[in-house]
């Protein structure tokens, strides 16, 4: 499967990550946004638009924590109605870093959140795997190409 040990890692190695991201998942319009790295991080936004409203949206952090690096997600419903408790996000780890992806871990579970970018394409692809549910259907991506 993929390693489960944080690694060190700077914010400048996720460069590739930034910009605009659009895509289609499951019947709707998927959406990411982040930004340059600066100050030790990374700021993104995640939305899902489907039959013309949203589903849900996140806003996402990628920030220096030691040597390593750490993915924060809060996720919303419409109404802006968050889905964790207020001082609470999804936490996952890097555990993983090239140039062209990152592997991040999540926190209390083996279930990772892979992002691998195609160097030729320019495409950039998301998806979950646990030990039980090994990746193996494209339906399960988040496809993206950068706008």
């Amino acid at each position: 499967m993929h390693p489960t040990e944080p690694v060190a890692a700077s914010i400048d190695g996720l460069g590739w990550l930034s910009g605009h991201w659009r895509g289609h998942h499951r019947g709707g319009r998927i959406e990411e946004w982040w930004s340059e790295a600066d100050g030790g991080m990374l700021l993104g936004m995640f939305r899902w638009i489907h039959d013309g409203a949203p589903r849900f949206y996140e806003i996402l952090s990628v920030e220096s924590d030691g040597p390593a690096l750490v993915f924060r997600i809060k996720h919303f419903g419409p109404g802006m109605v968050g889905w964790e408790e207020k001082d609470a996000a999804v936490i996952l780890d890097l555990v993983s870093l090239t140039d062209a992806e990152a592997i991040f871990l999540k926190r209390g579970e083996m279930r990772w959140m892979i992002y691998r970018r195609n160097p030729s394409t320019g495409e950039l692809v998301a998806y979950f795997e646990t030990p039980d549910e090994p990746h193996a259907d494209a339906e399960d991506e988040f496809r993206y190409a950068r706008r």
